[in-house]
């Protein structure tokens, strides 16, 4: 995901498509890394959330909510 995606790229402005508008920053950062004991996931999915509640109700219901927090408490300063 670092390196085969380019992530300024993948943003678009919904209103309108106009790409040639000044593009929020948009990146990705590693957060974790490690071995799990087990996959809380077994296949992969995009789930589009429209609020940050609806994100971490994806990660509690693999029980794994603790992920969403990792990523949402993370600051550029930790690199």
């Amino acid at each position: 995901m670092l390196k085969r995606i380019n992530w300024a790229a993948a943003v678009v402005d919904e209103t309108d498509g106009d790409e040639n508008q000044d593009r929020p920053v948009n990146n990705c950062v590693l957060v974790w890394q490690g071995i799990v004991a087990k996959p809380s996931f077994n296949k992969f999915l995009v789930h589009q959330c429209r609020t940050e509640a609806a994100a971490r109700k994806v990660f509690s219901d693999a029980g794994v909510a603790h992920y969403w927090d990792l990523a949402v408490n993370f600051t550029d300063d930790q690199i």
